[in-house]
């Protein structure tokens, strides 16, 4: 098994979790309320109101998208709440970022941290949810994403300060908003993102220069490194 190990992928599923640890680490998340479902109506709009529209609403502890949906006004609260709850007794409210999602791949290898070139997804009107990231039916992945030098160092920066405080191992994938205002928020990170030769994470270390081969070779490599025992390796190996 290669990757992030128990914990890292833990801290990084529950997004409650992970957007503390990066306020912690001095980078900014969305402002966003925490809600039960067993909360009242009007606690829940009050809440609402207090984050301010338009806002997503989403499970913290589900990845893929699953469950996310943009709320532009009180009457549509309802119907994303039933969505959310579908997947986890809590749901977030979280204020939408005006600006551009940014996703940054690193890989760990001998002890260091490679990066791939940062991606940006175009939405075009599009709410990237989980048919959206599969389909791209309107959203469109663009590498490397159209921002400045210093915003792609900012990025890849805030990448592997996160990749560290999180406790990822292996590879992640590292996703931020840069709002329009210039200022970069973490969203969250993805443990296992998706490997095919048209998933973001190895387009972005290709436009690094580094193949499919080579990123699985290096993630697998660095694993069997850390094995402690021959069994350990034996083990690893096999699967």
């Amino acid at each position: 098994v290669v990757g992030c190990g128990i914990t890292g992928s833990a801290t990084c599923m529950d997004k409650i979790i992970s957007h503390r640890i990066a306020v912690a680490e001095g980078i900014c998340v969305a402002e966003h309320i925490l809600i039960d479902k067993n909360m009242d109506d009007i606690a829940i709009l009050s809440a609402a109101e207090r984050t301010g529209y338009p806002l997503y609403v989403k499970p913290p502890r589900e990845g893929s998208s699953m469950g996310l949906s943009r709320v532009r006004c009180p009457g549509e609260l309802e119907a994303a709440l039933e969505c959310a709850f579908s997947f986890d007794n809590r749901a977030m409210l979280e204020r939408e970022v005006r600006g551009t999602e940014i996703g940054c791949a690193v890989l760990e290898s001998d002890g260091d941290l490679i990066v791939g070139k940062p991606d940006e997804v175009e939405l075009n009107g599009a709410v990237f949810n989980f048919d959206e990231k599969y389909s791209c039916e309107t959203a469109k992945i663009i590498v490397p994403a159209r921002i400045s030098e210093i915003d792609t160092r900012r990025v890849i920066d805030a990448a592997k300060r996160l990749f560290d405080a999180l406790g990822c191992r292996g590879f992640a994938r590292i996703d931020f908003f840069l709002a329009h205002d210039g200022r970069l928020y973490f969203n969250e990170a993805n443990t296992i993102p998706g490997f095919t030769e048209h998933s973001r994470f190895p387009s972005m270390l290709e436009a690094a220069g580094l193949s499919l081969e080579d990123v699985l070779t290096m993630a697998i490599d660095g694993t069997l490194a850390k094995a402690e025992t021959s069994i350990d390796a034996r083990l690893l190996a096999y699967a």
